[in-house]
């Protein structure tokens, strides 16, 4: 069962590259933006976690200032109520969401810094390794 050459070149198993062979055209400058990169990655990622959190103390914020306006203001839930006043009833809600909105706010800038940073950081990179790759493809050619 002696097959051709052509069919012996298709058995034989592919080469695998290293994983960090894939950056041998990148410099020191390219590698710090590449672990630059990855930080805050990890940032960002980071962020998911917290939001859920902070998500989770908003809601219980609400469940909590809800739970007894009937109790504890009950000549003003039954006014508001029955005379449909305009007047909104203090139930202590407002301070504990202005913290909770401002934990948004400053988590959603964070995420919006810390990806600009990892995407400008990955294409510098990589328009500088792509460059340096090139740069060796024509003078390969060239020669």
């Amino acid at each position: 069962m002696g097959g051709t050459e052509e069919e012996k070149k298709k058995e034989e198993p592919t080469k695998k590259v290293p994983y960090f062979s894939l950056y041998r055209y990148a410099s020191g400058k390219d590698k710090l933006l590449i672990a630059v990169a990855w930080l805050c990655a990890v940032i960002s990622g980071v962020a998911d976690p917290a939001m859920i959190i902070f998500f989770g103390k908003s809601v219980n914020d609400f469940a909590t200032a809800g739970k007894f306006v009937a109790c504890e203001n009950d000549k003003d839930a039954l006014l508001a109520e029955f005379l449909e006043s305009d007047e909104s009833l203090d139930i202590g809600l407002s301070q504990p969401m202005g913290e909770n909105i401002l934990y948004f706010v400053i988590l959603g800038c964070v995420v919006w810094v810390t990806g600009f940073v990892q995407t400008s950081c990955l294409m510098l990179s990589s328009e500088n390794q792509i460059n340096r790759l090139r740069a060796a493809y024509f003078s390969a050619i060239a020669s």
